[in-house]
């Protein structure tokens, strides 16, 4: 589990396509260097994507406060051994509350992101979420797949006026093609708005 947390962790830090074991600072990886910003590599997921934007404040509070061996800690203790949990919580204090705020912000990516049982991004209503998933399943996966097409719909649910729309497509000129094929698509489907 913690070589997968440092991973994703280096991936969202760096940009990097993954994590290679023969680091030869000795370090585990995923360690912040100075001045890089929490941006995901072109093909991230929505959920790197998400978190690498959202929550980038808890994952440099997460380093810093050593939550890569708090993760460790827990991951050697049996199932939901309190005992052992209460033990690698005494022996980093400081980075309880991080991981945990870490946790709470990257958990709250999945909402909004990808259904696991789906093709990707989900629907406000059932007749949205059917469309998404089985009619324009094909359009789904491809914005997916696109970071620019997933930042662009992020991009696009905080506007409210035509400027902040023309922004976001000169912000994300590379996903333009695939949301508005999803779009045309979702909007095949009738299912109002």
């Amino acid at each position: 589990m913690r070589y997968l947390l440092i991973c994703t962790l280096a991936l969202l830090l760096t940009g990097s396509g993954g994590c290679s074991s023969d680091d030869s600072s000795g370090s585990s990886g995923g360690k912040l260097g100075g001045g890089q910003q929490c941006a995901p590599a072109a093909n991230a997921s929505c959920e790197k994507i998400c978190v690498a934007k959202d929550c980038c404040a808890e994952l440099r509070n997460c380093e810093a406060k050593t939550c890569y061996d708090l993760d460790a800690c827990y991951d050697e203790c049996a199932g939901d051994d309190e005992g052992c949990r209460s033990e690698c919580n005494d022996k980093y204090p400081g980075a309880v509350q991080a991981l945990s705020d870490f946790r709470r912000c990257s958990d709250s990516c999945d909402s909004g992101c990808a259904d696991s049982d789906g093709c990707g991004l989900t629907g406000d209503d059932s007749c949205t979420d059917s469309c998404l998933n089985g009619t324009c399943c094909s359009q789904n996966t491809a914005c997916v797949e696109n970071s620019s097409c997933v930042s662009l719909n992020r991009c696009y649910a905080t506007c409210s006026d035509d400027a902040c729309y023309e922004d976001c497509g000169n912000t994300y000129p590379e996903g333009v093609i695939d949301f508005f094929l999803l779009v045309d698509c979702v909007g095949s489907c009738g299912c109002g708005g």
